[in-house]
């Protein structure tokens, strides 16, 4: 009987070691395929929504500053220094401190704040993104940036087609390339 229960003891001890070396041997939390499959289609919706919402932040940006809401339009705009001090340079010193009366003045200035239309995008990462927009003048038509400065069409032709720039920032996408300049 001493034989049997050791038997039994040393048999069980033997299982038990077994199974802890099987289960230690596994990662409880890897994922199976379906979940690794339903992980990559979620990440491809992010991806979706983040580009539309990039688009929108776009798309708004200038439908607002062309309507004249200048202070919703402002909301989704953040130019680098640089850009803003070129802005400025369109406003009288004393409004310079107001950054959406310096976007009001800009944009009144030079009347290139127009509905645009999107006509191909670039993922840069998840939180950037570059699109190439049309403006769209007032009477439908697309607008055009000929040659300035007592250039010709040969040396500088004419554009009708812009890259912008749309990076998310705390948490929101806003336009980081400036209303488009011309002297």
């Amino acid at each position: 009987m001493d034989y049997m229960n050791s038997f039994t003891i040393k048999a069980l001890i033997f299982s038990s070691v077994a199974l802890l070396i099987f289960v230690g041997c596994t990662n409880p939390f890897q994922k199976n395929e379906g979940e690794q499959v339903q992980q990559k289609e979620e990440e491809k919706v992010v991806e979706v929504d983040n580009e539309q919402e990039a688009r929108d932040a776009l798309v708004n940006f200038f439908n607002q500053a062309h309507e004249g809401y200048y202070e919703e339009a402002w909301e989704r705009f953040d130019p680098d220094k640089k850009d803003y001090e070129l802005m400025e340079s369109m406003s009288a010193p004393e409004e310079r401190s107001d950054k959406v009366r310096v976007l009001q003045n800009f944009c009144e200035k030079l009347e290139t704040c127009l509905e645009v239309r999107i006509v191909n995008s670039r993922k840069v990462s998840s939180d950037e993104y570059i699109f190439d927009i049309q403006f769209i003048n007032d009477d439908g038509s697309i607008y055009v940036l000929g040659p300035c400065c007592a250039e010709t069409e040969e040396t500088m032709p004419s554009e009708d087609q812009f890259a912008y720039q749309v990076k998310k920032k705390d948490g929101q996408f806003k336009v980081i390339s400036t209303p488009l300049y011309h002297p």
